[in-house]
């Protein structure tokens, strides 16, 4: 057996094969990479409410809160702000560049202060509802909160008013825990813990495709190595190495490891990049998914080339299959970026489910519906094998 494994390994592990092989992976690695570098800026703007503003209160305090909008996360991962003036809102949000617009007045944070109301001019689409309703919802919620405050700086100040004190050391006191409490309003979501559930982590570019395309890539390489079978079918070498005294369960065991390190020689620039770039576990889980993969691929086209019979009809079928699995699990365009459609396809793809685990958010049970499929596809292949 060991013979045969290492015929098999002689067969395969061709240098120049090897080569032109991992060229083509680094460029489609690049390509990839560098052709959606922005994609999670694009994905996430693409998502946000897009507001005009125009401050006309130009004081201190005003700057602070509109900056404190502008730089709170979870602010910024709904809403978009841009400055604009208030003669161009309409041109704005008819063009399409605005979603809708708010005005601040003139003296807006002053009047905070003193507990006047001097309210916010908001103008949106009614074609777009929803938007709206997100919009107003939110400026409603921190309008709420402000009154709020306003209320509880009101009866401060009964308190203080009641006591003889000095003017300016009472004047002091309201702004001081006005300003604390609207900065308390402001900073509201530090109160809740922010959990998000996601089909596949938001990685940067080179870290998505450095696991995406991989999976793909031994699709289509091992269905090379299935026109050999039949090849060697047609040519009787299976018969030939029975009759030598091999039985059929260790020529395809050594097949399956012969492939294994092909396959493992193939992508070891993208391991050793990973190990580089990110943990030693990530890449072992990697690795495992790269064997998983290889494995499960290899299994498939087996079975399939004793049903076509001829390499015209596997390479049709197995090239459509490739493309298809490499379209539906984000291994051409990001997952994320997909048509719900598609994504739903996604999700049962042995790819999608790789890539899941190899960026650790599953566990290796959530592959044992493949295993299952591997070793039904093993014995299957066995039993057409002794027939061949």
């Amino acid at each position: 057996m060991t013979n045969l494994i290492w015929l098999r390994i002689r067969q395969n592990i061709k240098i120049k094969k090897i080569i032109v092989i991992e060229l083509v992976i680094i460029a489609l690695f690049f390509m990839l990479a560098s052709g959606f570098e922005n994609y999670q800026e694009e994905y996430k703007k693409s998502q946000r409410i897009v507001v005009g503003l125009d401050n006309q209160d130009k004081s201190i305090s005003a700057s602070m809160l509109v900056n404190n909008f502008k730089t709170t996360e979870h602010f910024a991962d709904l809403f978009e702000l841009k400055d604009i003036e208030s003669k161009d809102f309409k041109n704005e949000i008819k063009a399409g560049n605005i979603d809708a617009a708010v005005s601040m007045p003139e003296g807006f944070a002053d009047a905070l202060y003193h507990f006047e109301n001097k309210p916010v001019t908001l103008i949106s689409k009614t074609s777009t509802p929803t938007k709206n309703a997100i919009l107003e919802g939110t400026l409603s919620g921190y309008s709420k909160y402000v009154k709020g405050v306003d209320m509880a700086c009101y009866a401060y100040n009964n308190i203080v008013d009641s006591k003889e004190t000095d003017a300016k050391l009472i004047d002091a006191r309201k702004k001081g825990i006005t300003m604390d409490l609207l900065y308390a309003t402001l900073n509201r979501h530090m109160y809740f813990e922010k959990r998000g559930l996601s089909q596949i982590k938001m990685v940067n570019s080179s870290e998505y495709y450095s696991l995406a395309l991989p999976f793909s890539m031994i699709a289509f390489v091992s269905l090379v190595a299935s026109f050999k079978r039949i090849r060697e079918r047609d040519l009787s070498i299976q018969k030939r190495i029975r009759i030598s005294g091999i039985p059929v369960f260790k020529q395809v065991i050594s097949d399956h490891i012969a492939e294994l390190l092909f396959t493992l020689v193939i992508f070891l620039p993208l391991i050793v990049y990973r190990m580089i770039t990110v943990d030693i576990l990530s890449t072992l889980k990697f690795i495992i998914s790269v064997l998983v993969a290889s494995i499960f691929y290899a299994m498939l086209w087996r079975f399939l080339s004793h049903l076509l019979k001829t390499r015209s009809n596997l390479l049709i079928l197995g090239i459509s299959i490739s493309f298809i699995n490499a379209l539906v699990s984000g291994a051409i365009v990001p997952f994320i970026l997909l048509n719900k459609n598609i994504k739903g396809l996604g999700e049962y793809s042995l790819n999608f489910s790789l890539t899941r685990y190899a960026m650790d958010m599953t566990s290796l049970m959530s592959l044992a519906p493949f295993f299952l499929i591997i070793v039904l596809l093993f014995f299957i292949d066995l039993r057409l094998e002794k027939r061949a």
